[in-house]
């Protein structure tokens, strides 16, 4: 356990003062110079507003509304996973932001970064990825957490009773640690049952969109439905997940435009023998075909359904969507499952979406095109495992701890050395901010909330709070020109 540090001296300083915030920013530029200090910016939906992301709360394009609650969990995916995806996952999110960029509130927090002398680290509860792209190049792999995950990244899941021992593990680790005594035991069997009995994607690592089976899942989900045939432009990537856990290096993977690609990683990585073996298309249309037979046995039989065929469904508007003014189309196809060929060709129903390019981007990171959001056949597969795939996205239902790519174990240490906190855009309705609150006010130590006037943060006996109230993407660069003077 990390050594709590002495209080800055200036967090006892005007304790209850929480007005626009103009006159903190100096403060907090002291606390980020000062070189025995670690800061600590926890970033929420409100700083990827400029950039033309919606929010998940408190607007009228909110995603985090109606049935989301409900659905965004291990639990609704478990009762039909094809189903899930189809009429849930890919009506309300995009597979990945490539269309956005990081607006000056990204840009300037990798500024202060590489400005301060004290340490600073980042934990962001945006699943879109723009930390790690903006143009102030700054070391995101070592002092960045995606808390929440991040689209474009999958993982598997672990069996029910896996998952159960797992919890059961969990409950004896914090219930030693209520009584203070050492759980390192019980920790060291948790990650030997993980590593010995779970697949590697349910813990270890995550899916890249290039690995996803069966292939004509993963062509329909990011080559426009059905792509990656002739003429389909195609790169070579070898990318880790900016996670420090081990892995196994793998062979380079043919994917798709669109992929996100750390083209340092990809550079600098050798390619060795792969951990399986790809299956040909034969085999996966092979495998396809038992899923779907198993399911009308299911039906039958009232158990549970995994895969299904194709569905004709209405529009999947996704999230960059509803930024925008959307004309909708959908065309609908059949499935052709001739088992007296040697072949099988799967066409299926796609959505298509043609988005004009909104008012409010900040700055437009380049003009929306037609999309296709595809019906899938069956749930995207582990490569693994082949079981069903999830997004690398935490749901409601799960723990910072249920997958290594959230860095639990890491973000408590940071909390526990923290000399202040900044919290930037954030609701402060999720379980991360309420723990960086309570370790804040248990240590006494500042906290700054950077945020719209509807997001402010009550100071009281406890809680040292300043509120520097106004947009994000400019309160930040008043902060770092501050700094910059300094």
């Amino acid at each position: 356990m990390p050594k709590r540090k002495p209080a800055h001296p200036d967090q006892h300083a005007n304790r209850r003062r929480s007005i626009r915030g103009a006159n903190s920013l100096p403060t907090l530029a002291n606390i980020l110079n000062s070189p025995s200090t670690l800061t600590i910016f926890i970033t929420g939906a409100g700083l990827s507003a400029a950039s033309g992301i919606p929010t998940f709360r408190h607007s009228p394009d909110a995603v985090w509304k109606g049935d989301v609650w409900t659905s965004a969990t291990r639990g609704a995916w478990r009762k039909g996973s094809v189903v899930w995806w189809n009429d849930f996952w890919l009506k309300s999110f995009p597979l990945q932001f490539d269309g956005y960029v990081p607006n000056s509130g990204h840009e300037a927090i990798a500024r202060i970064f590489n400005r301060s002398r004290g340490r600073v680290k980042v934990l962001t509860q945006n699943v879109d990825g723009l930390h790690q792209k903006t143009a102030e190049s700054w070391n995101h792999k070592e002092n960045l957490v995606e808390a929440h995950g991040r689209l474009g990244l999958y993982k598997c899941v672990p069996t029910e009773e896996q998952e159960s021992e797992d919890n059961d593990l969990q409950q004896d680790i914090e219930d030693a640690e209520s009584k203070k005594e050492d759980g390192s035991a019980l920790e060291d069997e948790k990650r030997r049952r993980r590593k010995v009995t779970w697949c590697k994607y349910a813990d270890e690592r995550s899916v890249r969109p290039g690995e996803i089976v069966p292939d004509k899942v993963r062509q329909l989900m990011f080559c426009g439905g059905g792509g990656g045939g002739e003429g389909e432009e195609e790169k070579e990537i070898v990318k880790e997940d900016d996670v420090p856990v081990d892995k196994e290096p793998e062979v380079a993977v043919k994917v798709p435009v669109g992929d996100p690609v750390d083209d340092d990683a990809a550079a600098a990585a050798e390619p060795v023998e792969t951990t399986h073996a790809p299956m040909s298309e034969r085999q996966q249309m092979k495998m396809l075909m038992e899923m779907m037979e198993r399911e009308e046995a299911e039906k039958g039989a009232g158990g549970r359904v995994e895969c299904s065929a194709p569905l004709t469904t209405s529009t999947a508007a996704t999230t960059a969507s509803t930024a925008a003014t959307t004309t909708t189309t959908t065309t609908t196809t059949n499935v052709n499952t001739n088992t007296s060929k040697t072949t099988n060709t799967i066409n299926t129903t796609t959505t298509k979406t043609k988005t004009t390019k909104p008012s409010n981007l900040d700055p437009p990171s380049q003009d929306f095109v037609e999309v296709e959001a595809p019906v899938l056949p069956c749930s995207p597969l582990c490569p693994s495992c082949n079981r069903p795939l999830l997004p690398q996205a935490l749901m409601f239902d799960e723990s910072y701890s249920s997958h290594s790519f959230y860095q639990f174990d890491k973000f408590r240490e940071w909390f526990e050395e923290a000399d202040a906190f900044v919290f930037v855009g954030t609701s402060f309705a999720v379980t991360v901010t309420d723990m960086a609150v309570k370790e804040a006010k248990r240590r006494r130590i500042p906290v700054f909330n950077f945020n719209l006037e509807s997001g402010r943060l009550e100071p009281s006996h406890s809680l040292n709070v300043e509120n520097v109230v106004g947009k994000a993407e400019e309160t930040l660069v008043q902060l770092e020109q501050t700094l910059a003077e300094r």
